[in-house]
């Protein structure tokens, strides 16, 4: 059987296929190969997101496993995400293969397991674009959903894209969305736009065309609030009675052993 953590971290959300540093700070200009239908409903994506001082969102996710003789199984994690600009993100996972809180807080990064009583913290750009860029290029982690949370959304999803089409509007439960797919090397994903006032991402597809049996990665995405009310209190971290600090090396480590 394939190693939970390992696959996890390959299949975390996309931003693990198109999260550079270079991506972030790039102009809007027109990407080659991308159908103009699908470019346009892209972009208006990422400038509303990237406009948006404060949002939260809800992801429901299922992801497939390899497991031995070519067996795949699926498994589910909810995710709470709540994001304030420039500095502050939390995120609630829990699920079949963990449970845990991601808390950024102006530098200060907190990711607590209450399962097994640990938590780890990190300190780090006080930027949200620059936290995520250390965890993804220093640590080797990728903050859940965090492509939606950068400054420039549509770079960061532009970057590493060879083709990308535009194939209508179809539906995600009761929304209308535009529909998109695009390619890139080692990934083919889709992703469901709403065609409303308000062009927040409804759903994500993600196909990894080099593992064997392709597994898929996939989350809809729905409570959107583009302007909730917010207590700072709430990306605050206190420990919990009885809980200990890890270094993050081995906070992963367990997570790992745990997930076997």
């Amino acid at each position: 059987m394939i190693r939970v953590r390992t696959l996890t971290r390959q299949m975390m959300p996309i931003v693990a296929l198109f999260f550079t540093a270079a991506a972030f700070g790039q102009g809007s200009q027109p990407t080659a190969n991308i159908q103009p239908e699908a470019d346009e409903a892209l972009r208006q994506m990422g400038q509303l997101l990237a406009e948006t001082e404060a949002f939260r969102f809800d992801a429901h996710i299922t992801q497939d496993l390899p497991m031995s003789a070519g067996l795949k199984v699926q498994m589910y994690q909810h995710r709470s995400v709540i994001a304030s600009r420039p500095g502050k993100i939390r995120v609630v996972s829990h699920g079949d293969l963990d449970m845990n809180t991601a808390s950024f807080n102006d530098g200060a990064l907190t990711v607590f397991d209450p399962l097994r009583g640990v938590y780890t913290q990190i300190d780090g750009p006080k930027d949200i674009d620059g936290i995520l860029d250390h965890l993804a290029l220093e640590r080797g982690f990728v903050m859940p959903l965090a492509d939606l949370l950068v400054s420039d959304p549509y770079a960061s999803a532009t970057e590493r894209v060879k083709l990308g089409i535009y194939l209508g509007k179809h539906r995600v439960r009761e929304h209308t969305c535009h529909h998109l797919a695009f390619r890139q090397e080692g990934v083919d994903w889709q992703i469901w736009i709403d065609a409303g006032e308000q062009p927040v991402p409804r759903k994500l597809l993600i196909t990894f065309t080099q593992h064997a049996g392709q597994p898929q990665w996939s989350a809809e995405l729905d409570s959107w609030d583009l302007s909730p009310e917010i207590d700072d209190s709430v990306f605050e971290f206190e420990p919990p009675k009885d809980t200990t600090a890890v270094e993050f090396d081995v906070f992963a480590g367990r997570a790992e052993q745990a997930a076997e």
